[in-house]
């Protein structure tokens, strides 16, 4: 019974989330009971209410499907908002980010806890590339009535974190449960939180919330160094630099600089960065020669960062950096190096790393050497999905001579895989298809993705059943990723079958934005053909539509013809 098969799956952790979260508030769960209530067709992901949270069916899942997308970081996410948002509640949109934030923040806390470590940096690094993305638009604070989605969830939860790293984690935690127990079922404002350090930790972070919380953009640093002699004594001087827009502002943070040598051993330097052009200098008592020099070791400051290094420091940096993050800086930057300057030393942190993030970052950079087939064959046989995936997107062609290997991942156990497997095999060795299609005929995948790839290839070999049943699986029969899978299929396909069009409009005007999005992206691809245009604006005009319907309709289908203008002499 499905239904049974995935109460396990998709529920798992939830006390011992609980349990936790309560350890580090010290605060106690603050309601008598608590309630998660999956439904068909939501519209997001999850949304807590005191004592319950809704989240979408999607993420009932099986085993197998654990493995691809799972409830957990979600469920962490929406428990956090009983204490951050229902126990205690902004006061005002611009102060949103008091339950945002917190919940992004301690969810990624609560996944650490669970497994390990890695996971929480890792999804650090993931929140520091959403918030630096969006100040590629705009520079707006934190602490704004309408900030941005990146702002409220990932850069807030990025800012806590540096109030860890400038405060410690102790004095962050004192605080935090101070704030909590002082506005118990109260609403709250950010100022709240700053009288709290007064109040806990008797301190003062006047310039810190300025800078983070009130003041939009981030720092970005230009580094270089090299070694000196003093009286006799060496250092290792650090140059850095604030080059990011002077309308920005310059940052007052303190920062770690570490130098490491060659044979081992490192010195380290904590600095307050805060003028445009700073000089630091780290003794190396023993003039040790210099393997690598890291700027912020464990990528704690939300920054950009400019420091060229030499293929030697990269790889001396990938081998020796204690932190996850710095030696996965390392492999970023070795993605340009040739694989003859880099091979061995990719080989080699494969077999060291046990993070899964950085197996598959070296599965795809080796995986354009198919002359290397034997750790090909290892790591498609990798542990993580990931890092299998990884193999799978990045070799190109698929070597025959891995066939076996290749077509093991059609019985993966991740979905997603599966479905890349069952795609990449049938382009590349299509005389196959027939054998492909047999091995996964059973399966269907999260969202049905592995039975719509299945369908997909058969009616792109002319299954006309096939493309009948992607016409069913895009239909309201189906809740909307399924209808998603099914609709990019078709594009993919090119068949717009008049047995679709009441199955698209209805999706053309769900309230699903998920769904309506992917819709218009179909209309407007087939909208530019001749063939199809006037399929589409035939259906649209042969029926009625309520205003509010033709309101969202009338601009993809009322064809307006351009008005030509003759300039008077």
């Amino acid at each position: 019974d499905r239904k049974e098969c995935c109460l396990e799956p998709t529920y798992r952790y939830s006390v011992e989330l609980i349990e936790k979260l309560e350890a580090e508030l010290e605060v106690p769960f603050p309601w008598e009971k608590y309630a998660q209530v999956p439904v068909a067709d939501y519209l997001y992901g999850a949304m807590e209410n005191t004592t319950a949270t809704v989240f979408g069916d999607f993420f009932h899942v099986d085993n197998r499907a654990y493995l691809d997308r799972n409830y957990v970081e979600v469920n962490a996410h929406e428990l956090v908002h009983q204490w951050f948002g229902d126990y205690v509640t902004a006061r005002s949109f611009a102060h949103v980010w008091l339950q945002e934030s917190f919940a992004t923040h301690y969810a990624r806390f609560l996944i650490g806890q669970l497994w390990g470590p890695d996971y929480y940096h890792w999804g650090r690094r993931t929140e520091h590339t959403l918030a630096l993305a969006a100040s590629q638009k705009d520079n707006l604070p934190i602490v704004h009535p309408n900030p941005g989605y990146a702002r409220i969830y990932q850069k807030g939860s990025a800012v806590l974190d540096m109030m860890r790293y400038t405060f410690g984690n102790e004095t962050f935690r004192r605080v935090i449960t101070h704030y909590l127990r002082k506005h118990a079922y109260d609403v709250v404002e950010t100022n709240d939180l700053y009288q709290a350090f007064q109040d806990a930790a008797g301190l003062s972070p006047a310039e810190f919330f300025e800078q983070w919380l009130y003041r939009g953009g981030e720092p970005h640093y230009r580094v270089r160094y090299q070694p000196i002699e003093k009286g006799g004594k060496a250092f290792t001087q650090v140059i850095v630099e604030q080059i990011q827009d002077t309308a920005i502002g310059l940052f007052r943070m303190p920062i770690t600089l570490a130098v490491h040598y060659r044979g081992g051993g490192y010195d380290t330097v904590r600095a307050l960065i805060r003028e445009r052009r700073e000089v630091v200098e780290v003794p190396n008592p023993n003039k040790k020669p210099i393997a690598f020099v890291l700027f912020d070791p464990g990528g704690w400051i939300l920054k950009q960062v400019t420091f060229d290094k030499s293929v030697e420091e990269l790889l001396a940096q990938l081998e020796g950096a204690p932190a996850l993050l710095d030696r996965y800086d390392a492999l970023l930057a070795l993605r340009k190096v040739p694989l003859s300057a880099k091979r061995e030393a990719l080989l080699a942190a494969y077999q060291r790393e046990k993070f899964w993030g950085l197996r598959a970052e070296i599965a795809a950079q080796l995986a354009a050497d198919p002359a290397n087939q034997a750790f090909i064959r290892q790591a498609l046989r990798d542990p993580h999905p990931q890092v299998r995936f990884a193999v799978l997107a990045n070799l190109n062609p698929l070597p025959a001579s891995l066939l076996p290997d290749l077509e093991a991942l059609l019985q993966d156990s991740s979905y997603v895989v599966e479905a890349l497997a069952l795609e990449r095999l049938s382009e590349a060795f299509p005389r196959r298809v027939p054998q492909y299609l047999k091995k996964t005929a059973d399966d269907l995948g999260v969202g049905h993705s592995v039975r719509i790839k299945h369908l997909e290839i058969a009616a792109l070999h002319g299954d006309r059943a096939a493309v009948d049943k992607l016409v069913d699986y895009a239909s309201v029969s189906f809740e909307f990723r399924t209808r998603q899978n099914a609709l990019r299929a078709l594009k993919a396909l090119n068949l717009l079958p008049p047995n679709l069009l009441p199955h698209l409009f209805d999706a053309l005007l769900s309230p699903n934005a998920r769904l309506a999005t992917v819709a218009r992206e179909c209309v407007d691809y087939w909208m530019q053909q001749t063939r199809f245009r006037q399929t589409l604006q035939n259906y649209y005009q042969q029926r009625s539509w309520s205003p509010a319907e033709k309101a969202v309709l009338a601009p993809l289908f009322e064809y307006k013809a351009p008005t030509f203008y003759q300039r008077s002499s």
